[in-house]
């Protein structure tokens, strides 16, 4: 029912989503909601290890979004959820109408701070800290792209830096799909001043909204992109330089 007036943010995470949320959700317009599903968090990372099919991904998404959804009756809606981004085609079939914003990080910067978040650490302090989002995340040797033996033997720095290019990959192929009045892209270093551009896109009287800066990292970046060494800058040119000369061409 809310059509054209329903909206989700996609991201690799790490990226600004609790950010843009709160901030978009300060309009008297829009309501906007970070990771209000949770189920989200599992069925993603099933279906992008094919453990559920489309069809079964499809009818939970429903249940989601179309069977129990309740939303206000006036104003945008949204969600900002870094799971969304390979569900963007099912749910854009459920939902005809409804919009993306999807935000891009520099990837120097992501796999600075999903490393340093401990993303692909199996450690301890990650499963304890963030168990749902450590539990279920998504492996290269599940998602098709390497064999098990190759994927163990790659370093969580590795991996962030496979993570980042192939979740992006991901949206730009399934938003691709889309009509163009369906979705933007914002660079994250842009956002602030992007956010009339997004409540133009978002059909709301433009308003001046000071940008929240939200689930910033509480430690500092202890491995900066300035301290990596050739090894870790050859693995990021690897597996990221092309889609970084495509956003990002003149860093």
């Amino acid at each position: 029912d809310k059509g054209e007036d329903l909206f989700f943010v996609v991201s690799t995470g790490r990226a600004g989503s609790t950010s843009i949320a709160n901030t978009l959700d300060r309009h008297p317009e829009i309501r906007c909601y970070h990771e209000a599903n949770r189920q989200l968090i599992r069925l993603s990372t099933e279906y992008c290890h094919k453990k559920v099919s489309v069809a079964q991904a499809k009818e939970e998404l429903e249940a989601v979004y179309c069977g129990c959804g309740i939303f206000p009756r006036e104003g945008a809606v949204g969600e900002s959820n870094l799971k969304l981004g390979n569900l963007i085609e099912i749910i854009s079939e459920l939902l005809p109408k409804c919009k993306f914003v999807w935000i891009i990080r520099n990837g120097r910067s992501f796999v600075s701070s999903a490393y340093n978040r401990g993303w692909f650490s199996q450690n301890q302090e990650e499963f304890a800290l963030r168990h749902q989002w450590a539990t279920y995340r998504i492996n290269g040797f599940e998602a098709g792209d390497f064999s098990q033996a190759e994927w163990n033997k790659m370093t969580s720095f590795e991996k962030c830096c496979w993570y980042w290019n192939y979740w992006n990959s991901i949206i730009d192929n399934q938003l691709s799909k889309l009509g163009k009045d369906r979705y933007i892209s914002i660079r994250l270093e842009g956002l602030g001043d992007s956010l009339p551009h997004v409540q133009s896109f978002l059909g709301v009287p433009v308003q001046e909204l000071s940008l929240s800066r939200d689930n910033m990292a509480k430690e500092k970046i202890v491995h900066p992109y300035s301290e990596w060494n050739r090894s870790e800058k050859d693995s990021f040119e690897k597996f990221c330089g092309e889609m970084m000369s495509r956003f990002y061409p003149s860093e």
